[in-house]
């Protein structure tokens, strides 16, 4: 419920933005630097994960172990860090391409 609600309110953003835009004032970097931080420790979390799965998953394929684990919390740990670490990339993207584009204005 809370991914839908959130998803859905950055949908009305990008549509009032679009069709509303006001130019981008001070502090305009300041959301880059947020995300390569989270993106930072998100990827230590990762690193961590890898690091114990490693340990537990022997000669097993990634996909392997995580459809097979016999404790559940070593995969969903690695599946939830991926997952937050694809989101970040697609955040930095999209903040990155309207910085740019705002630049040009």
């Amino acid at each position: 419920m809370l991914f839908s609600v959130g998803g859905l309110f950055a949908q009305y953003e990008a549509w009032h933005k679009r069709n509303d835009p006001h130019p981008i004032d001070s502090w305009q970097w300041l959301p880059i630097v947020i995300l390569l931080l989270a993106m930072g420790m998100e990827g230590d979390a990762l690193r961590t994960a890898v690091v114990e799965s490693n340990r537990t998953r022997g000669n097993r394929s990634w996909a392997g172990f995580v459809r097979t684990a016999k404790a559940p919390e070593l995969p969903v740990i690695l599946l939830e860090d991926l997952g937050a670490l694809l989101g970040l990339t697609f955040a930095l993207l999209g903040v990155s391409t309207t910085l740019i584009s705002s630049e040009g204005r």
